[in-house]
């Protein structure tokens, strides 16, 4: 739980059908393995006390009864034990059945939420045997075994010592609802979802399950634990898989495929700190507490080792057909917007000052499509050669792609010649650093695109460009990236990203950094790239050139002026004095 990161486990039991003492010993192995695991958050499946398939056994009191005391059983069990447990069990109250989830923790029910979306279609009945919350109009609290206990579906459990942990609890089908009960408990403030499932499996199922729990996970800015019945059910009417995902805004961070060998637990880590930045910043995302009640519990703050992937390269995909896709829609919106710009300003050609690097690179490559999009002649692209570099291989990528060259000249001159648009070549991180300076006019064909993102989107090119393109797309990239400000230009992306775009502190970036570039960087390279950024950021602001925004890079430009850094810097420094 340090940083802001929240170790959660999803796993099914061995379940025997009407069972609750067996599936009671079962429970409480799985929450010390969790506890070893230092999992803080445990999520199991839906009715998994009992079995979710018992049928009209749920009308027997003897079972009912069963099934409490194994609760008890298992909340005792959970004295000596970390994570917060939430199981699914069948539970009276106010004269009715309820498919509940129970959330236990530290020797204590802290609540139950019940079901609010009972299906009855296909192979289920719910409604034969149970109510929904929905029907519910009791007290708060209901007893259990004689101890009142908050009873509902606007619980929203809040750790004290972790503000950013706040649990929210939803059943099965309540995510496939049109309007699912965890909406409202995120504008509530739950920064994570749990959800005990009994989702039997299905031709196609698994896929819908993925594309519902991305879509939660992203419209709650939440993360979201699903822990799904398995194959120990009774299968007189259907068979269930174990399909347990973890998701966070809107990715999968770990998955037991359907079916999967028995793996134990599913865990990963949430990141609730960059979460909550997300929320602060998304104007759309307006809290709404009505009819939330929070319950509060204490939970002791743990070293939490990382072992979900932190990528070195924050703005490139790591799966490679998403990067192909990306890069795709990247180079579109580049060239649709120079189109715009070429259309609105009337001019007949656009003036590009170039060198061997790769900004410029990437560049002649949008202008090329952009002159394709307007259906006008690539010799409209004037090429402006600049001293130094490699001058031969800067003519060979301009023949290969079919734009005029220029030798360094009088470039006010020629725009008015030509009816030239102006442009721009360097990047967003030679922008930020004070690198490269552009003139005033200038459009900033890749004033959005971070410097780890240009030699990818060049890459994408290559990939499907014909000779001889192809080979002087690779002859560019085969130059290594130039440092910028003296740092990896590597570091100081991935800084920037987790400095604006999350919201993290320096010793969070640390951590991450370490994670994510292992032996490849050391830490007094990474303090070195976060104190250059803050230095660039609080003294000297990019003055970025008129672009189309790629993403959220653009934040960088209300950042004030006259801001005072020394909150960042001062922390760098004392991160600097504990290393040495």
């Amino acid at each position: 739980m340090q940083d802001g990161f929240l170790r959660a486990a999803a796993a099914s039991i061995p379940v025997a059908v009407a069972a609750p003492r067996r599936n009671a010993a079962a429970v409480c192995a799985r929450i010390d393995q969790a506890h070893r695991a230092r999992a803080a958050l445990l999520v199991l499946p839906e009715l998994c006390v009992t079995g979710y398939t018992c049928g009209d056994l749920f009308l027997s009191a003897l079972l009912l009864d069963a099934a409490e005391e194994a609760l008890l059983n298992i909340c005792v069990h959970t004295q000596n034990c970390d994570p917060v447990v939430v199981l699914g069990v069948p539970l009276r109250a106010g004269g009715k059945l309820y498919n509940c989830a129970a959330v236990l923790h530290r020797g204590r029910i802290l609540g139950v939420v019940p079901k609010t979306w009972l299906p009855n279609y296909d192979v289920f009945a719910e409604k034969r045997c149970f109510a929904s919350a929905a029907a519910y109009h009791g007290p708060g609290s209901v007893p259990v075994s004689g101890a009142d206990v908050p009873f509902g579906t606007g619980l929203v459990f809040a750790c004290a010592q972790m503000p950013a942990f706040r649990l929210g609890v939803e059943l099965c089908e309540d995510v496939w609802a049109p309007i699912p009960p965890s909406v409202r408990l995120c504008l509530a403030g739950a920064t994570v979802i749990a959800n005990c499932s009994a989702s039997p499996e299905a031709a196609g199922k698994p896929a819908r399950r993925r594309t519902l729990l991305r879509a939660a996970s992203a419209r709650g800015l939440c993360g979201y634990v699903y822990a799904n019945a398995g194959p120990d059910e009774s299968s007189a009417r259907a068979v269930f898989s174990a399909h347990h995902l973890i998701a966070e805004n809107g990715d999968i961070l770990a998955e037991h495929a359907p079916f999967a060998p028995e793996p134990g637990l599913l865990v990963t880590e949430l990141d609730l700190l960059t979460l909550s930045a997300e929320r602060r910043r998304n104007t759309t995302f307006v809290p709404e507490g009505a009819g939330a009640r929070a319950v509060p519990f204490s939970m002791p703050l743990r070293p939490t080792a990382l072992s979900r992937a932190v990528s070195p390269h924050p703005f490139v995909p790591d799966d490679a057909a998403l990067r192909r896709k990306r890069a795709e829609l990247l180079l579109s919106i580049q060239a649709h917007g120079l189109r715009k710009r070429l259309l609105h300003t009337g001019s007949r050609a656009a003036l590009l000052p170039v060198t061997d690097d790769l900004d410029s690179v990437l560049a002649l490559l949008v202008c090329a499509r952009t002159m394709d999009l307007l259906g006008r002649a690539r010799h409209d692209v004037l090429a402006v050669t600049q001293p130094g570099g490699d001058r031969a291989r800067v003519l060979r990528l301009c023949k290969a792609l079919g734009v005029s060259v220029r030798p360094n000249a009088d470039r006010a001159g020629l725009a008015r010649t030509h009816a030239a648009l102006p442009l721009a070549a360097p990047d967003f991180t030679a922008l930020l650093l004070g690198e490269a300076v552009c003139a005033p006019e200038a459009y900033g064909v890749n004033a959005a695109v971070p410097r780890t993102l240009v030699r990818w989107l060049i890459a994408a090119e290559a990939e499907r460009a014909e000779e001889p393109l192809r080979a002087e797309l690779r002859a560019a990239l085969s130059a290594p990236d130039a440092d910028c400000a003296g740092v990896s230009c590597a570091l100081t992306d991935f800084c920037f990203y987790h400095l604006v775009r999350c919201g993290a502190h320096p010793r969070r970036i640390l951590r991450l950094a370490r994670a994510a570039f292992g032996d490849a960087a050391a830490d007094a390279d990474i303090l070195r790239a976060m104190a250059a950024l803050t230095r660039c950021l609080f003294r000297r602001p990019a003055a970025l050139p008129d672009h189309v925004a790629l993403g959220s890079s653009a934040q960088a430009l209300h950042w004030p002026p006259d801001a005072a850094g020394s909150l960042w810097s001062e922390e760098i420094d004392a991160l600097r004095r504990e290393l040495s």
